[in-house]
């Protein structure tokens, strides 16, 4: 059972204890950063994205008992964290459109138990890769790849000239890339992510 110094590897498929204080933070922290990126990037609202996710956290706390493998948990986390996006979506008349666009993505793809797990663990990487860029390369990311806007929009929102916007996106992929290097079977779904912001 792992200790307060001691790290989990999602990916080793070793048993964990979630009734461990200690097992649950560390699960925590390292899975909340990427379920806010696909809630905030499903419903652009900061306050409902964060409240989703940590409700997911307490609907795994009631259920722990149920898991005892960090990866079958991370999978569950992704799971329940984007069902309730979907749920939010449905309640909000003004978010009709928003909903058939995510259902025809569902479709072809997002049903499918692989895709969603791929989704998961490229989100999570991407979300490593923005929190290690500089502030302004961060910034322009989300605003980019998050809130949807065009280039033009963030020059003239940050006061900075087109070009340096341009810039900034080009060292963020090139550092995601480069994080991807060795996960070659996630360049594929990159690729589609950047092409559905777009």
């Amino acid at each position: 059972m792992p200790g307060p110094s001691q790290h989990i590897d999602p990916y080793s498929g070793s048993r964990i204890d979630l009734g461990d204080s200690n097992t649950f933070r560390e699960l925590y922290h390292r899975y909340q950063p990427g379920l806010f990126f696909l809630a905030y990037g499903m419903l652009h609202n900061q306050q409902e994205a964060e409240d989703i996710v940590a409700e997911s956290f307490m609907k795994l706390w009631r259920v722990k008992e149920q898991f005892n493998n960090m990866e079958a948990t991370g999978s569950w986390l992704r799971t329940t964290t984007r069902n309730a996006c979907l749920d939010w979506l449905k309640h909000q008349k003004t978010a009709a459109h928003k909903l058939d666009q995510l259902s025809m993505q569902s479709a072809s793809t997002e049903d499918n138990w692989q895709y969603e797990e791929l989704l998961g663990e490229l989100l999570q990487e991407v979300y490593n890769t923005v929190a290690l860029l500089p502030e302004k390369s961060r910034q322009v990311f989300r605003m980019r790849y998050i809130d949807g806007l065009k280039n033009d929009q963030i020059a003239e929102q940050l006061g900075i000239q087109y070009q340096s916007v341009r810039n900034h996106l080009a060292t963020a992929l090139k550092m995601l890339r480069i994080r991807l290097l060795d996960k070659e079977h996630l360049l594929p779904l990159l690729l589609l992510f950047l092409r559905m912001k777009d």
